[in-house]
């Protein structure tokens, strides 16, 4: 049996190793699917429903963020897709930095790149597309406005937002990278690199991994004198960098 889900059909390399596990969950949503269930039950009780990579994706995410939490600094998110990392980080900040003027800024064009020779073939041909709007107003509603701010901008010119003066104060303790493609993370990188505090870690969703050669290719560029790391239970965010303190 093939899984049926986008970008993870069984084949060689690390795609094999996570095929059965997302072959079970699919059959699990199939069931819950047809339990009618009301949206109110899935999101109290969250826990229940949510398939384990995904549970371990956000715990992750959760231990590098403890890393940093005391340092200077803003956090960012370079591909923010659906906004649901952006929305997460924000929710940490609110829990655990109250008092403190830290951001989380997520950049984004919500038109999505197309892959480039450098790129897997599995990346989709037109990349992902995020609802601006949609997330905007999410975000709204849930009165996390004053602490998530959405730049929608062309990642290739990232650049050009640092060189403007209100922006010009904005730099990171976390920046997570989320895009995959090499023609849109070499630049994203080496601007934001620039802007990471001494200590500050930035993190790549799929570094050395099939699906994104693009990634590791840019990463390899330009800090490849840097040692990556991962947490032992992780499976994706695959990679993260500290940057090493003055």
């Amino acid at each position: 049996m093939k899984s049926k889900t986008k970008g993870w059909k069984r084949q060689k390399y690390e795609f094999e190793l996570i095929h059965e596990q997302r072959k079970v969950y699919e059959l699990y949503k199939n069931y819950i699917n047809k339990q009618k269930i009301q949206n109110s039950t899935v999101f109290e009780n969250f826990p229940f429903y949510t398939g384990k990579l995904t549970f371990i994706k956000f715990l992750s995410l959760y231990e590098i963020y403890k890393k940093i939490k005391n340092l200077h600094g803003h956090i960012g998110e370079i591909g923010v897709y659906n906004g649901t990392t952006s929305i997460f980080f924000g929710k940490l900040l609110e829990i655990f930095e109250p008092h403190s003027l830290t951001l989380v800024h997520g950049f984004d064009w919500f038109k999505g790149n197309r892959p480039t020779r450098y790129d897997s073939d599995k990346q989709k041909k037109n990349g992902s597309k995020g609802n601006y709007k949609y997330l905007i107003d999410n975000i709204k509603m849930q009165k996390l406005d004053k602490r998530i701010k959405i730049h929608k901008i062309d990642l290739k010119k990232i650049n050009e937002f640092f060189k403007k003066k209100v922006n010009s104060a904005i730099y990171f303790k976390l920046a997570y990278f989320d895009c995959g493609l090499y023609d849109v993370l070499k630049p994203a990188i080496r601007n934001i690199w620039k802007r990471v505090v001494p200590g500050g870690i930035i993190i790549f969703d799929q570094l050395y991994h099939a699906i994104a050669p693009g990634e590791t290719k840019a990463k390899n560029e330009l800090l490849s004198e840097y040692k990556s790391y991962k947490l032992d239970f992780s499976w994706m965010p695959t990679a993260y960098i500290v940057k090493e303190k003055k």
